[in-house]
Order: C-alpha cells, then structure tokens, then sequence
C-alpha cells in the first residue's frame, strides 16, 4: 500500500475573506461620493492618510448628529453586497457599525492597523487606478514558519472591488506614488 503523505498534512488555521465586484458600480458609485462631504476630509491627529473618520466617530460610536444618518445611507448602497457576503458565510445576520471615506493624494498611506478584536471590515476601492495605485496589504497574524519573515497577502482589485475581511487582521497601504488620488470606502460590521 502506497503512503500518501497528503493524507497527514492538514491546514490548522483558515483566514476566510470575500472578495466582490460591487453589482451596478457606476450608479453605486455616483450615490457614493454624493454621500461624502469633501470638505470634513482632512488629515485626522497623527494621521498620514485623509479622511472624514474623525468628524463622524468619537471613540468608534457614530456621533448622533452625523454620524447615524451617514451610517444608513452606505449601508443601503452596499445592501446586495452585504447580503452576498452573509450568504456567502452563512451568516443569519449583521449590524451595520459605521463607515468612512479615505483619499489618499500623492505620497499618502494609512500605517499598520486593525478595526478591533471582532467582526468584519470591509474596503470597497470607489476611486483607483490598478495601472497606478496599490491595494490594501494585509498582515497575517503569524509569520512564515521556516524564515520567520511577515506573511502579507495583497489582493488584485480593481476600481468597485469589495473585500470583507476579520477585522483583527493588520492592514495597510504604501505611499501612493501617482498623482492621481486613491479613495476608498471602509466600514465595520458584526455578524452572527
């Protein structure tokens, strides 16, 4: 009898992401940066990325002058996506916890960081380039067991892609080095 060594090799853990093009992206698109005032998008304390973040949340909880209504409009826009994404999961349901526009303009990056211990997040690309710009990077939580190095994952996107991801995996992005500037959308959700 042949020993086949597949048999013992086994995958202890499995980081699982979705990865969408987001359905009628040119109208989705249009109600999106309507949505956003331009003029609340500015470089946050310590910050090396501009975004409205900072004039919507207080501590992570929608103010409730701005923020609840925000909230709901791009909530709506990504309700097929988030059906999708629950369906592709099986999850019974989720609760919308807030969302939030970046832009970044020549040489702007976001550092290393997470949105929290639970849940999803999610980065829909509504403004890039892929002959120009760079996706998201994400960070594994472990490092390669025979040289010790990061383990990164980038994945290939385009302008109205979606990607939802735990939101306790690092990520960041590289300076944009083009002149054009790259916005993108994020929002948090947990599920059950």
């Amino acid at each position: 009898m042949k020993n086949n060594n597949s048999d013992y090799v086994k995958n202890m853990f499995n980081i699982p992401i979705a990865h969408f093009k987001v359905r009628n992206w040119e109208v989705k698109k249009s109600k999106l940066l309507e949505t956003v005032d331009h003029s609340k998008v500015v470089y946050g304390c310590g910050s090396e990325i501009q975004t409205d973040f900072h004039s919507l949340y207080d501590n992570y909880t929608p103010r409730e002058t701005e923020g609840i209504e925000y909230k709901a409009k791009i909530q709506s826009i990504f309700s097929e996506e988030l059906e999708m994404f629950c369906n592709s999961f099986e999850f019974s349901r989720y609760s919308f916890l807030g969302a939030w526009f970046e832009k970044a303009s020549q040489n702007d990056y976001h550092s290393v960081h997470n949105h929290g211990p639970y849940g999803y997040s999610s980065v829909c690309f509504v403004e890039y380039d892929e002959d120009e710009h760079e996706a998201t990077k994400f960070i594994a939580p472990f490092n390669h067991f025979i040289t010790g190095l990061p383990l990164m994952y980038s994945p290939k996107v385009q302008e109205g892609s979606i990607i939802f991801f735990p939101s306790c995996i690092l990520h960041f992005t590289t300076p944009n080095t083009s002149l054009k500037e790259r916005k993108i959308l994020s929002f948090n959700i947990l599920v059950e």
